[in-house]
């Protein structure tokens, strides 16, 4: 682990020069680049928002490394460690990948992989709990998280706008009945 710019790169540079990095989804050594200790509930709206400003290269791998993270466990994470990690009322990263998506960053076959990502984790409860949304079951079924639910409030409000994350990527690619699901719920 390294920092770079105040970023924790989990990553190195293999024999040719092309970034390598250990994946705990797959117990391996896998290509591509990874960034960890960060949560997005916080920083999407900041750090992240200025990031693509003041160092463009490094936002544009971050990208790339939270669509190898999908690739890898399966699951979009919710914040990047060393393992994964859910010490947070929700996930945001629906709203960094729309924002990459809109800046031009996450696209092509990318693009398509977060959409489905997306789509997964506001649709599937995930057996661990450090992948997928909080009150995920509920929220498809009712249209919110009941108080059950530590912090039901802000999870149904991450949800919702969640939801209209992966609406403007649907948007982006051009699948119209995605959209619609989405902006309604």
């Amino acid at each position: 682990l390294r920092k770079t710019r105040n970023f924790d790169v989990y990553n190195e540079l293999d024999e040719n020069g092309k970034a390598i990095h250990y994946s705990p989804g797959k117990d391996s050594v896998c290509k591509g680049y990874r960034y960890t200790d960060n949560g997005f509930w916080d920083t999407y709206r900041t750090v992240y928002s200025m990031l693509p400003l003041i160092a463009e290269d490094e936002y544009k791998k971050m990208i790339e490394s939270f669509i190898n993270d999908y690739k890898e466990d399966g699951w979009l994470p919710c914040w990047t460690a060393t393992e994964p990690k859910n010490c947070m009322p929700s996930t945001m990263i629906d709203a960094v990948l729309a924002d990459a998506a809109e800046r031009g960053v996450l696209k092509g076959e990318s693009l398509k992989c977060a959409l489905e990502a997306m789509i997964k984790h506001a649709n599937n409860k995930s057996e661990y709990p450090e992948f997928g949304r909080d009150g995920c079951d509920e929220y498809v079924k009712l249209g919110y998280v009941p108080n059950n639910y530590k912090e039901s409030v802000n999870v149904t409000l991450d949800a919702s706008y969640g939801d209209w994350c992966i609406a403007q990527i649907a948007k982006l690619i051009g699948k119209d009945d995605i959209v619609n699901e989405y902006s309604i719920r």
